[in-house]
């Protein structure tokens, strides 16, 4: 099993959204474990993307073990980086969702966990598990299926407390996915959210935002995507919305700590010198 970290003091802990380029890869930290949820990566096989890009920043971080990793969705610039960390780092457990259309990015990643050693489970909305010390509600997917981007649509959605706030990451969900998180009706709202899909526009619906209400966002995206991520509409719609925008593009590496309360933003920005109140 993965060996404790004990990189943040106790009673406190860390969300870093990782740049990864046009991907997502996140780590939460608490004095007890860490997890870590997608890892970026390209379509290219042969790019050995997790050794390359994903393992120094890691490394960077003392993320060397971790209580869970977790694949929101088959899609490999979520699940390509996930790689490496399976096969060199530590880890408890792979965690993936139930509903995931089977194609290569899936059983590549569940191929290099079986050799690892790494016991993979699924999970639906309505399930918890416990890693790190931080319970995670799991409120996505649930019954639903989805004719279009059922990988993105079928995106793991978690809801997770730290040091006494909400934080809500939710993968690539796409606008169906959304309607039917709402029309469900469990909690949604969070003061960090991972905004969906890179922010693109076929995202982060007024719906969903207005259930979420988020003060803080992290978007992670790459500079100069060819889609035009993250959508100009929906940065405004968060703006708007009273939620201050952090972008892995902009940005670099976005650590936010959760500490007696406070939720502080940390270098390279300046932003919110206070945290959130």
């Amino acid at each position: 099993s993965a060996r404790p970290s004990v990189a943040e003091k106790a009673g406190e802990a860390r969300l870093v959204a990782l740049d990864v380029g046009q991907g997502d890869a996140f780590v939460v930290s608490t004095a007890s474990g860490r997890v870590l949820v997608d890892g970026g990566g390209t379509f290219d096989a042969a790019d050995d993307f997790g050794r390359k890009r994903l393992l120094p920043r890691l490394a960077a971080l003392g993320a060397v073990s971790f209580d869970a990793v977790v694949l929101t969705h088959p899609h490999p610039d979520h699940s390509r980086g996930l790689l490496a960390a399976l096969k060199l780092l530590p880890s408890g457990r792979l965690l993936l969702p139930r509903a995931a259309p089977r194609n290569p990015f899936l059983d590549e990643a569940l191929a290099v966990a079986a050799r690892a050693g790494v016991p993979a489970e699924t999970l639906v909305a309505g399930d918890r598990f416990t890693a790190a010390g931080i319970v995670f509600e799991v409120l996505h997917p649930g019954p639903e299926t989805y004719p279009r981007s059922p990988e993105n649509n079928g995106s793991l959605v978690l809801r997770f407390g730290l040091g006494g706030r909400s934080v809500l990451l939710t993968g690539d969900v796409e606008a169906p996915a959304e309607a039917d998180l709402v029309a469900r009706g469990g909690p949604l709202s969070a003061d960090v959210l991972k905004v969906p899909h890179h922010g693109s526009r076929t995202s982060t619906t007024p719906a969903f935002l207005s259930k979420v209400a988020p003060r803080l966002a992290l978007i992670g995206v790459g500079r100069r995507n060819r889609f035009g991520h993250p959508g100009p509409e929906v940065v405004a719609r968060l703006a708007a919305a009273g939620a201050k925008v952090f972008r892995t593009d902009r940005q670099g590496d976005v650590s936010v700590l959760f500490a007696g309360g406070r939720v502080l933003p940390s270098r390279p920005f300046a932003g919110l010198p206070g945290g959130l109140p």
